[in-house]
């Protein structure tokens, strides 16, 4: 059982009897000079018709997917060009749009993704990973930016969210050292 899942039936177990659950402690065991990728303990999925499992899911170099032989684009989300090179504040330079395909290569690649069309003769797609809108999650952890006309309110607070938070390639200072 995860440390999450032991602190939730401890919380559950405990509010008949009115004593408090306490926070358990959560080492951090990332490496040094790696990124913390998080996933929101919420499933962020919006209610779309006709899912469509695609496996074997890869990332091209646009941040599209391709899967069986064509290229899927995400809606909503629009990431950074590779090259797209980000500043802090204090001066350092740090490789953002690299870091954002990064991002969406270790969510995805190699892995099974259900989507719908949201747009079918363009490939825009709307795609979830084990519960979790893949297009929200790049706009709430900042590797992507809101695509034009998106409305859906679902994604503006995800990216409205980064923004505020200054997460991904809205950070003041690289988040590597």
């Amino acid at each position: 059982m995860t440390s999450y899942a032991y602190a939730l039936a401890l919380a559950i177990l405990c509010l008949p009897c009115g004593v408090a659950a306490q926070q358990l402690e959560v080492r951090d065991v990332t490496p040094p000079n790696m990124t913390r990728v998080f996933r929101s303990v919420t499933p962020i999925t919006p209610a779309r018709q006709s899912m469509r499992t695609f496996s074997d899911v890869h990332v091209s170099s646009d941040g599209s997917l391709f899967t069986e032989g064509i290229h899927l684009t995400l809606y909503a989300a629009d990431l950074p060009n590779r090259r797209k090179i980000c500043a802090a504040a204090s001066g350092a330079r740090w490789p953002c749009g690299n870091m954002a395909f990064v991002a969406l290569y270790n969510l995805v690649h190699n892995r099974s993704v259900g989507c719908s069309f949201h747009d079918e003769a363009n490939r825009i797609v709307v795609c979830n990973l084990d519960g979790i809108d893949i297009s929200a999650w790049l706009l709430q952890a900042g590797w992507a930016e809101l695509s034009d006309g998106t409305k859906e309110k679902i994604y503006v607070d995800a990216a409205a969210s980064a923004t505020a938070r200054k997460s991904g390639v809205w950070a003041e200072t690289p988040p590597i050292k």
